[in-house]
């Protein structure tokens, strides 16, 4: 039985501008990462451009992809922020199912863009938490102790989607006195009309041994209107049951005690090309903190439907606890 092969590969860097979903003033800069679960044609150059279909790998279940920042330039210096993105699974090549996946994921705060990678090194690290059984453990690590700035990643070309430019959902708000309710705010980032949409808010009940990310446990759908180019509108979602808790309706106290993390970060996706030999679909999300004036009692996410693809943000999902081995002080958000 093939077994998985994973590798993370650094793409450069982005950066978000007033405007876009994800930008942050605190922090408008992001590395960009794929990882791929697959093996290469070594008889071909570059030998990491060209997937191997005669070398099939296997399925992965979830796992993380770990992010770290050192005190320094090097390693050596220990890491002074880590946080574990988690991958919901990635399926073998040649399969069925996405093989890669690519994200781009905030830099730390304390630091500006011009200092990462040269005053402090950084490395990913593919199945951070070994997780996965792999035919090759030795290659799932990208280290940068260069202490030089990294280049920035490749832009899209024209017409592709982009993570950054075509993003459709602007912000979200609870609604004061429901934990049943949101408001979405969704813009047209289009050159036309835009015909009246699906929106589908999906709860997530509890994870199981069989289903460690939880499933499905209500389902509710809301249309927009049809929206010109360049303008905005807010949907409401109403559900059944309790899934957000208003920050306002709150003490001050119990406030503060939430608003530590579980509702700063979400994760914003899309699909594109990918740039490798023979792979045309590539989905990227963003992992985006921001804060919001609720957070998720129960994890959700909201999926805006079309007819060529679907935009999607999840929140307060389903993770078990980062498995970080503390070398140093380490800033570790949390979701």
């Amino acid at each position: 039985m093939a077994l998985p092969n994973l590798h993370v590969r650094f793409d450069g860097l982005e950066q978000a501008t007033p405007g876009m979903p994800c930008y942050d003033p605190a922090q408008p800069w992001f590395a960009h990462v794929t990882v791929i679960n697959a093996n290469f044609r070594t008889d071909l150059s570059p030998p990491d451009k060209y997937l191997d279909p005669n070398n099939p790998t296997g399925n992965t279940g979830l796992f993380y992809v770990r992010f770290e920042t050192f005190a320094g330039p090097t390693e050596a210096h220990g890491p002074m922020h880590a946080v574990g993105y988690e991958v919901n699974g990635l399926g073998g090549y040649p399969g069925s199912g996405d093989c890669m996946v690519g994200f781009s994921i905030q830099l730390p705060k304390n630091i500006s863009y011009e200092q990462f990678g040269l005053a402090y090194g950084f490395r990913f690290t593919a199945d951070g938490y070994s997780d996965v059984v792999e035919s090759n453990e030795n290659d799932n690590v990208f280290l940068w102790e260069k202490g030089q700035a990294p280049q920035m990643a490749p832009q899209w070309k024209e017409g592709e989607t982009s993570p950054f430019s075509n993003l459709k959902f602007v912000d979200f708000k609870a609604v004061p006195g429901s934990k049943r309710q949101l408001d979405v705010l969704v813009k047209n980032q289009g050159s036309e009309t835009s015909l009246q949409l699906e929106l589908r808010l999906t709860v997530v009940g509890p994870p199981s041994p069989a289903s460690p990310l939880g499933t499905a446990s209500e389902t509710v759908s809301a249309n927009s209107t049809a929206i010109p180019a360049g303008g905005q509108t807010w949907v409401r979602f109403s559900a059944r049951s309790s899934f957000v808790q208003p920050l306002n309706d709150l003490p001050a106290r119990e406030r503060r005690r939430m608003q530590t993390g579980s509702n700063r970060r979400f994760r914003q996706v899309q699909s594109g090309a990918t740039g490798l030999a023979g792979v045309n679909h590539l989905p990227r999300y963003l992992v985006v903190e921001k804060a919001f004036d609720f957070v998720p009692l129960k994890p959700f996410f909201i999926t805006l439907m079309n007819s060529q693809r679907s935009e999607k943000v999840a929140f307060g999902e389903h993770t078990p606890a980062p498995k970080i081995r503390r070398t140093g002080p380490i800033a570790i958000p949390q979701k």
